[in-house]
């Protein structure tokens, strides 16, 4: 077990309008990689990053809005 557990809701609002669709996949490792947790953390250094990012913290341009690129760029120079 990893530590984690549900929190509370909030809402989602979507009013990106860019005629966009695919598949992103952001994984913490490479195959053949292994991931590194934290104890302090209860869980990946890679996962606490992206939410973070997600959660604002990526946001380099400070237009409100966080992008794959931004989350990515974020996580990826925190690990």
């Amino acid at each position: 077990m990893k530590g984690g557990r549900p929190g509370p809701s909030f809402d989602l609002v979507l009013t990106d309008t860019i005629d966009a669709n695919g598949t992103a996949i952001v994984t913490s490792s490479a195959a053949g990689e292994n991931s590194q947790e934290s104890g302090e953390l209860r869980g990946s250094f890679f996962t606490h990053y992206l939410l973070s990012g997600l959660r604002g913290a990526a946001d380099a341009n400070q237009d409100s809005r966080v992008t794959l690129a931004e989350v990515y760029q974020y996580a990826y120079g925190k690990t």
